[in-house]
């Protein structure tokens, strides 16, 4: 909540009131805020009267994905690694990136390379990871920007089947996820139909 109070434009815009609808905790912490805020302009073109800007706001904070790029050790092709899991806002089952929320240390890196190992079960040091871009999927109505990183594994055949056949997760959070070892295809991937993050669509293109 702090940091996006930080964030906005008081030189340009007045902050009148900030009304806090609802919040959401994750435990002893605080997850989801709701707030109905009133903001006008400060300037507006010659002819125009400030008029009150939409003022609902979903604060949810930073997030982090990872695009794993996987090279098969007897052939070098490439492949992506997908996480398929649940999505409840969507009502069925999604594939993305590896990610998760940021915590209150703000270690993007090591946030990173923990979903990593919850989600897929691969450990990597974080600063392996290589920051690809930072977007912000829902402008309109919430604070959140995702920090997407990459790397780039080895792995045999074997390996791959082996990563293929575990279940993922944290359980106790309700989280069963299944991981999917694709070849690196873009519009194929897209094809697949159930691939709709938008941080996922957008590095898949990012880093080809």
């Amino acid at each position: 909540f702090l940091g996006w109070v930080e964030r906005l434009d008081l030189k340009n815009h007045t902050l009148k009131s900030i009304d806090i609808r609802d919040v959401y905790m994750f435990g002893q912490a605080v997850g989801f805020i709701c707030v109905d805020c009133v903001v006008y302009p400060i300037k507006v073109p010659e002819g125009h009267t400030p008029q009150k800007l939409p003022g609902y706001v979903f604060i949810r904070g930073d997030a982090v994905a990872v695009l794993v790029i996987v090279i098969e050790k007897e052939t070098n092709k490439r492949y992506v690694l997908l996480v398929n899991q649940y999505r409840l806002p969507f009502g069925t089952y999604l594939k993305e990136f590896p990610a998760g929320m940021m915590d209150e240390n703000k270690n993007f890196k090591g946030q990173a390379a923990l979903e990593l190992k919850e989600e897929a079960g691969i450990e990597i040091k974080p600063e392996d990871l290589k920051e690809l871009l930072t977007m912000g999927p829902s402008l309109g109505g919430c604070d959140e920007t995702v920090k997407v990183f990459y790397c780039e594994i080895y792995k045999s055949q074997e390996e791959i089947k082996q990563i293929e056949s575990k279940i993922y997760g944290i359980h106790e959070e309700g989280e069963i996820i299944k991981v999917e070892i694709v070849e690196f295809d873009v519009q194929k991937i897209l094809s697949l139909n159930k691939v709709q993050a938008s941080a996922t669509i957008a590095a898949l293109f990012a880093y080809d």
